[in-house]
């Protein structure tokens, strides 16, 4: 019997106090991308691999659009208009590849590393190689940055 259930910062991103469980089985595309996106600044928590690769699907999706909205769409625009959507275009993506910093941080957590970890991409040539390998890596339940021993349900 589960005695009570709290709720992070979606609804949707449940945490069951009774068993110490967080289940982000059930978070799908949409839910992973909005749960990451406002964790912008959720440097402590976990995050599974499937909100990790959702969000990444998200970001290459987002790049797409971008990349057909400059394009074609962008000569077709008066040149006013077209500084103005080229400026809130960046700030889209600015904020679409900060929210990615954050999310890493957390996956790491979740194999058990820590989120300084992030750093070894800074590495020329081979440390995105070397953060893809460990962002690949299985949850850890005995990661020492899980909160009251949650446990997260892949």
């Amino acid at each position: 019997i589960v005695t009570g259930v709290q709720t992070c910062a979606l609804p949707i991103c449940v945490v069951i106090l009774h068993k110490n469980i967080v289940d982000m089985s059930n978070l799908g595309f949409k839910e992973s991308v909005v749960c990451t996106l406002k964790g912008v600044t959720d440097f402590d928590s976990c995050s599974s691999r499937s909100e990790y690769w959702y969000y990444q699907l998200f970001r290459v999706i987002c790049a797409g659009i971008v990349f057909f909205l400059t394009l074609f769409i962008g000569p077709l625009l008066p040149e006013w208009l077209g500084k103005g959507v080229f400026i809130i275009i960046i700030l889209f993506a600015l904020y679409i590849v900060l929210a990615d910093i954050p999310l890493s941080v957390r996956r790491l957590h979740d194999t058990g590393k820590s989120g300084w970890w992030y750093l070894v991409a800074c590495i020329p040539y081979i440390g995105w190689i070397a953060l893809l390998y460990l962002v690949c890596q299985p949850s850890n339940p005995d990661s020492e940055y899980r909160e009251n021993g949650d446990v997260i349900v892949e």
